[in-house]
Parts: structure tokens; C-alpha cells; sequence
């Protein structure tokens, strides 16, 4: 027979482990993100080329706790270097350590001040998109600030869940259209206090053409989430993202989008 008083222990530590996040005000968490991505347009003999490389490092704020459950949270970008290749070969450079040439007017102005207000719960949910100085606040639904949407309870093996939401395409992707779409969650591993989450992005309903896959293409990833749960964050981020699109800019052409997306906890 287990003593009552190891029974009580036992569920309390168990309610520390559940898939949630943790919230004090005050609390700063850093990361850092690397992404890359590659368009190929081909249509015919003609082929063109763009190429994008983007690394930040970020600082997610808590301003104000509700009720333990619910965080006011602003999002700072602490340093930004970005690199364009064009079709013609041109390179565009940004460095926000010496920040110079043609992209310095629209990218200097988001190194420093708070660009992104946010009320957010344990579970990772956008609960309200207070101030978005960049993109459109439905962005938040689409890629949630913490990598996924959890589910609160023990983590277990093979454990998977769904979650649908609305995408909005906005220019020059499309004008204001809502997309459904889907992630389906799995446990993937758990070693230790480290939950591997694979996440998987679909659009609710299939393509009907190429124009409409191209739109959404870079909204389509695939990877997994790395939540600690002694730390009560996510840790680690990977996405990936390769497809082929027939057809996508009319008969004939076709197009071929590949990126890649981390992101890495360095301080908390």
C-alpha cells in the first residue's frame, strides 16, 4: 500500500509536468532565429532565382500575469542581419551592428523598440494582438509565438492532437482571404524533462490549383517543437518546408519553394 502523504507528493509533481506554459512578470526569454528560404520560378526556358537569409535574436518580455494563466507580453528584436539575393544575382545586405544600404530605412526602425504586443495563455494561444509593428496580427495564429499549441496535460508517447485555425492572405500573397488550415501535434520523444513534439501543417481542405498552393507554400511547414518541462518553455524550434508546385503562376510553370526555420533559446 503507497502512503498517503507519497500519493499527494507524487500528483503534485505530476501537475508540474503537464504541457503548459509558465508565466512571472518580469520574466525575459531570448532567442535566436535562423532562417533561409529559396524560391526557383521556371517557366518555359526562363528560370529566375531569389534567395533569403535572415538571422535575429529576440526578446519576448512578461509586462503583466492574469491570473497566473494569462501573460501580457512585448516582443523586442535585439540584433537583425539579413541577406537578399535577387534574380539578376544583385545582393542586398542588412547588419543591425552597422546598419547601411538600401534596406536600412525599412528594417532599422524594428531593432530596439517594442514591436509586438501580445496577450497570450499557458497553452500558447494569441488570446489578443495588442500592437504589431510588422505583418498582420492573424500572423500569430498561423505561427504561434512559442513554436505550438500545447495541450496542458502528461505528456505521453505517441499522444497527438489538432488544432484548426484561419490564415488571412495578405498582399502580395492575396487580399485579405481566410484560409482554413490544420496542425496536427504528436509526442514524439521524451527524454528526460525534454518533450519532442512533431508538428505537421496542412490546409483543411486540398488545393484546387497551382496558384492557390503557391500562395500558401511558405505557410506549410513541417518539424518539431522542443518543450522543456522543468523550464515551462519551449526550447527549440525546427521547421522545414519543400515543395514543387505545378502550375503555379499559370499552365506551364512551375515552382519550387524550399526554407528552413530555427529557433534557439539562449537566455532566460
Amino acid at each position: 500500500m503507497v502512503p498517503a502523504c507519497l500519493v499527494i507528493y507524487l500528483v503534485l509533481e505530476s501537475c508540474g509536468q503537464n504541457l503548459s506554459l509558465q508565466f512571472k512578470t518580469g520574466q525575459t526569454n531570448v532567442f535566436r532565429v535562423e532562417q533561409e528560404s529559396t524560391v526557383t520560378d521556371t517557366l518555359g526556358n526562363s528560370t529566375s532565382v531569389v534567395k533569403n537569409r535572415t538571422s535575429v535574436i529576440k526578446e519576448w518580455k512578461v509586462v503583466e500575469v492574469e491570473n497566473g494563466l494569462i501573460a501580457t507580453m512585448e516582443m523586442r528584436v535585439i540584433q537583425l542581419d539579413v541577406e537578399t539575393t535577387r534574380p539578376n544575382g544583385e545582393i542586398l545586405k542588412y547588419k543591425s551592428a552597422s546598419p547601411d544600404g538600401p534596406l536600412k530605412e525599412s528594417l532599422s526602425p524594428l531593432v530596439g523598440p517594442v514591436v509586438a504586443k501580445i496577450k497570450v495563455d499557458s497553452l500558447g494561444r494569441v488570446i489578443q494582438v495588442i500592437d504589431a509593428k510588422f505583418g498582420n496580427a492573424s500572423r500569430f495564429d498561423a505561427e504561434p509565438p512559442f513554436g505550438a499549441i500545447l495541450h496542458s496535460q502528461i505528456p505521453l508517447k505517441g499522444q497527438q492532437w489538432i488544432r484548426d485555425y484561419q490564415l488571412i492572405l495578405e498582399p502580395p500573397a492575396g487580399t485579405g482571404e481566410k484560409i482554413a488550415m490544420r496542425q496536427e501535434y504528436k509526442v514524439k520523444e521524451i527524454d528526460g524533462a525534454l518533450v519532442t513534439i512533431s508538428v505537421q501543417t496542412t490546409p483543411a481542405k486540398p488545393f484546387t490549383n497551382g496558384l492557390e498552393e503557391s500562395a500558401l507554400a511558405q505557410m506549410l511547414p513541417s518539424g518539431v517543437v522542443v518543450f522543456d518541462l522543468d523550464r515551462k518553455i519551449t526550447v527549440r524550434t525546427e521547421m522545414t518546408i519543400d515543395r514543387e508546385i505545378d502550375n503555379a503562376a499559370g499552365p506551364g510553370s512551375k515552382c519550387h519553394f524550399k526554407g528552413s526555420y530555427r529557433e534557439t533559446l539562449i537566455g532566460k
